[in-house]
Order: C-alpha cells, then structure tokens, then sequence
C-alpha cells in the first residue's frame, strides 16, 4: 500500500493535447521552417518510412546546391535512362560524378 493519500477527484489531472494535421500542412510547415535556415533559397523535402513512425525530412539548399540539383534534374530529362527489367521503380535517386579521377 502506498503512503499517499489518494488524489483528489475534483483536480484537474494535467494532459497533453497534440493536434493531429494533414499531411499538406505537416509537409508545409516543415518546409517554411527549412526556408528560414540561414542562406536558404529552396527545399529538398522527402518522407522517410520508418519502424515506429514516418518522419517528413526538409533540407535547405543554398543558390549553388540549388543551382546543382536544376542541372542533375535538367540532365535527366533530357537523357533519361531507361529502367532495366521490368521491375517498378520507387522513388528516384541521383548519382553525382566525381571530376576527380578514382586513382588518386
């Protein structure tokens, strides 16, 4: 038995209130919040699938990460690749050159 006296019914008992928001404000609020880092002018935002929960990530982009990402993006469309097999495609990634050779 505790040595506590029981609590009192008429208290109010502290609770903790989080609104539940649709995806585009989630996404929309965690985007403006990476447009206010310092030097930001655009936004890689993607959602991560994750065990427990799904998390949506946000990176800031200077003019020159910015400036990189329109040329890969040009570039591809342009020249897309064309996928091998007939296996579908989730999501896309880049692969960035390296101008260095591999022997060094």
């Amino acid at each position: 038995m505790s040595d506590q006296p029981p609590p009192d019914q008429n208290e109010p008992r502290s609770h903790f209130v989080t609104r539940i928001q649709t995806l585009e404000r989630q996404v929309g609020e965690n985007v403006l919040a990476a447009l206010e880092a310092e030097g930001s002018v655009a936004v890689l935002t993607t959602v991560v699938s994750g065990i427990r929960a799904d998390r949506v990530v946000s990176v800031p982009l200077d003019s020159e990460q910015a400036k990189d990402v329109t040329a890969v993006l040009a570039e591809a469309q342009i020249d897309p690749d064309e996928p091998d097999g007939d296996e579908p495609l989730i999501g896309f990634h880049v692969v960035l050159k390296n101008d260095e050779s591999d022997d060094e």
